[in-house]
């Protein structure tokens, strides 16, 4: 019991004393403590700018996704117009070309005609 006692008044003085310790250790320590927490809230707060940037670049690479499937689509589309395009420029061509041939061979038997 004794033992005790004098534990507890030991106990006793030294709180203040540490108290005091405690006191120049916030004070020395508190300015920085508190930068840091500052330097830590303004980085979480740029990690939260930068997680809603990065869900607004995926909205907008999924919207231009879309978009250029539909513009594949467009294309494809536009292909098939240009191929039927082509065939009939084709057929034209083939067209006109059998028309001058005849109009040859014609123009050729009416000279033989002639001599």
């Amino acid at each position: 019991m004794r033992l005790a006692v004098v534990f507890i008044a030991l106990a006793i003085a030294a709180a203040p004393a540490h108290a005091d310790a405690s006191k120049q250790t916030t004070k020395t320590l508190g300015p920085s403590r508190v930068t840091k927490e500052a330097k830590l809230a303004a980085i979480e707060a740029d990690i939260a700018a930068v997680e809603a940037s990065l869900a607004e670049l995926d909205a907008a690479v999924e919207k231009m996704s879309d978009h250029r499937d539909r513009l594949g689509d467009l294309t494809e589309e536009q292909q098939l117009r240009m191929q039927m395009y082509m065939e009939r420029l084709t057929k034209a061509d083939a067209m006109m070309s059998n028309a001058q041939k005849k109009f040859s061979e014609t123009a050729s038997q009416i000279i033989s005609n002639q001599k």
